[in-house]
This record gives C-alpha cells, structure tokens and sequence, in this order.
C-alpha cells in the first residue's frame, strides 16, 4: 500500500504518528508537508520590502518544514516501509489533492483540526475538501491510537461489504483486531417514512436478512484470522453508528465513502461525513 502522510507540525501530528504505529509495513510512505507562505498586502510596504518579507519568510518555513519532516520520520517504526519527505508549497488541501492525483497512493492519512459545523462550513476544512475530492481512501485522525484493537465496520450493502472485505483481507493493521459489523436497517428516513409502511412481518424478514448478511461478512474475515462479531440495528445510519461507536469504544470506524447525486446529497446528507466530522475517532473512508 502506497500512502501519503500531511503532517502539519501541530498537536495532530503527534496523532498521526500514533496512528501510523497501528498500521501493518506499508509499500512506500510519503511525508507531506504545505508551506503556505504569507504575503503583504499594504500598498505603503513597497513591492520590495514584500517580495523580501516573502523571501525570509519561505526560508524559514522550509527550515522549519525540515525539521518537522524529520522528526516524524525518526519516530515512525523501523519496519513501517520506506519513508520519503517532501515539502511543496500552496494551500494544504490544494498540495495534498494535488499529491493524490499525481502519485496515485492507495491512502492519505490527514488529521482533523476539529473545526465546529459552522466555522468549517465558513472557513472549510482540509479534511473535509481532502476527503471529499480525493480519487482515493483517506483515514481521517482523531484519536489517539497505536492499535486498532476494536474496528467498528458498517456496511450498507453487498457492494461496499465486498470493497470492504477486500481491504480488511490484506491485513492493513498491526497486532490483534476485533471486527464489529453494523449494518443499520433505515425504517424512517427524515424525507420518506417508509418505517410507517412497513409491516411487522416485513420488518421481521428484514431484520432476518440482514443478520444473515453480517454474519456471511463476518464469517468470511474470521476465516482469515480476525475475531469478530456483528450487530443489526434501526434507526438513522448515522446516529446509529456514533451511539454504536461510543458503547463499543471503537478505535477506528472503518466505512466506504458513498456517492451520492446531488438531490439525495440535500436531503439526506452524507452518513460517511456525518460520522467523520461529529465522532471523536478516527475514520477510514474507503473508495
């Protein structure tokens, strides 16, 4: 697995390094780090007296880029894969996409800065634009782990079930890990109460079809050395998977990152979104 790392220098960094340490050698690990550099903007300051502010002020980002860079390398494991640093400048978000399209890693790790729904929807998020228009999967990092001892995997249909046993099977994660599949049966939905409509039989079939879908899921990733179990709810996905979370203790939220047209995405929101900006663990979203 190729992945790239944006590292900030921030208390997120010390996350991200956590995070790394749980994950299985990787094929190549890029560190990423944006240099934004600020300019002046006063017509009094003379275009020369900016352009030498500029000038200083790249300099010792990159002085202090390096630093960063290669300090999180020395504390990353020996045996994690071969480590490449690397500085660019622009917007980190911009740097990061701009990174994915031409390196094409399996996975970008970002941290989250935690930003409330008002201020990100005001200001935007990296995570959130990274997550959003990467053509590949991101882990998202909040909580502080150097092991996914407890992995929390809803799963929606047969689709992204496949997609996600597919990932799982490739041992990406270090030491012993305990599966949880949700699946969430949606009989209210906030535009089309279809819960209303449905029978109590129906209901039963479905409940009965889905705990043997999880099972089938979790029988197969057992097969394979996980220990695992599984859980068959109702209600909305994404409170569901945050109440599940929490009760569960879940280290990480392993969930494939849904397209949805435009019309469904006004609705009913994203569940994926959902559960990364308003959970306090770390989220991998596959695609």
């Amino acid at each position: 697995m190729k992945v790239v790392v944006a590292i900030d220098g921030s208390e997120h960094t010390t996350l991200i390094i956590q995070n790394l340490k749980a994950l299985a050698p990787m094929e190549d690990i890029l560190l990423l780090h944006a240099l934004q550099v600020p300019q002046l903007a006063y017509p009094g300051t003379g275009m020369s007296i900016g352009h030498e502010f500029s000038k200083h002020a790249e300099e010792a980002l990159r002085e202090d880029g390096t630093r960063i860079l290669e300090d999180v390398a020395l504390q990353l494991p020996d045996d994690l894969g071969p480590i490449h640093q690397r500085l660019e400048l622009g917007h980190p978000a911009e740097v990061i996409l701009s990174i994915s399209e031409r390196e094409k890693p399996d996975l970008i790790i970002v941290g989250s800065r935690g930003l409330g729904v008002i201020r990100e929807q005001a200001l935007g998020s990296v995570s959130h634009r990274v997550m959003t228009h990467t053509p590949c999967s991101t882990l998202v990092v909040k909580g502080k782990n150097d092991s996914f001892q407890n992995v929390l995997v809803p799963i929606e249909h047969k689709t992204d079930a496949e997609h996600i046993v597919s990932f799982l099977s490739t041992h990406p994660f270090r030491g012993k890990v305990h599966l949880t599949f949700l699946h969430v049966i949606p009989f209210a939905q906030p535009v089309l109460p279809v819960g209303a409509l449905i029978p109590e039989s129906m209901r039963k079939n479905l409940i009965e079809d889905s705990e043997q879908f999880t099972n089938e899921i979790a029988t197969r990733l057992s097969a394979v050395g996980y220990a695992t179990s599984t859980i068959v709810r109702s209600g909305a996905p994404s409170i569901v998977i945050h109440e599940e979370a929490r009760r569960l203790g879940a280290n990480l939220i392993v969930m494939e990152r849904q397209k949805k047209d435009t019309l469904n995405r006004f609705l009913l929101g994203s569940v994926s979104h959902s559960v990364t900006h308003h959970g306090t663990y770390s989220v991998l979203l596959l695609k």
